[in-house]
């Protein structure tokens, strides 16, 4: 799971990275939705547990419902 957070991060950083570089600021929103969408994923692979490699223990846990 941590290959899937990777991939989904680092895309919008690419982005806002060569905005950057390029001093291309026409468009502050894009910067803004690309830093809430990277504190949204961390937030949510956190509270998931998602931060090893073979995945967490996700939304279904049998356990739990058991009880």
């Amino acid at each position: 799971m941590i290959f899937i957070y990777l991939c989904c991060v680092a895309f919008p950083l690419y982005i806002m990275i060569m905005k950057i570089k390029h001093r291309q600021y026409d468009e502050p929103q894009m910067f803004v939705w690309g830093i809430i969408w990277i504190v949204g994923l961390t937030i949510l692979w956190e509270y998931l547990d998602w931060w090893t490699f073979s995945g967490g223990k996700g939304l279904y846990d049998p356990d739990w419902i058991r009880k």
